[in-house]
């Protein structure tokens, strides 16, 4: 097995060492937090765009929308 460096201590441990054996640090415990931030933001930001992509035409339909019900003017009875 090959043999890496821990990145606490920075003393050399096994590759497939679950902690090391100096100072107990756990690397894979922190690789998952950072592997759930990294899919976090990136479902952040896909919702974001896809949401612009939704929402952008759907407001120019509502303001296009909006613009032509002001322009018609009610109907009034003429007084005879």
């Amino acid at each position: 097995m090959a043999e890496f460096v821990c990145e606490k201590c920075r003393e050399p441990i096994r590759e497939d060492a679950v902690k090391c054996p100096n100072c107990s640090y756990e690397p894979e415990k922190t690789h998952r937090r950072k592997s759930k931030w990294y899919i976090g933001i990136g479902a952040l930001i896909s919702l974001t765009f896809v949401g612009a992509i939704i929402g952008l035409p759907l407001m120019l339909v509502g303001f296009i929308h909006q613009r032509k019900e002001s322009k018609v003017s009610p109907a009034v009875e003429v007084p005879e």
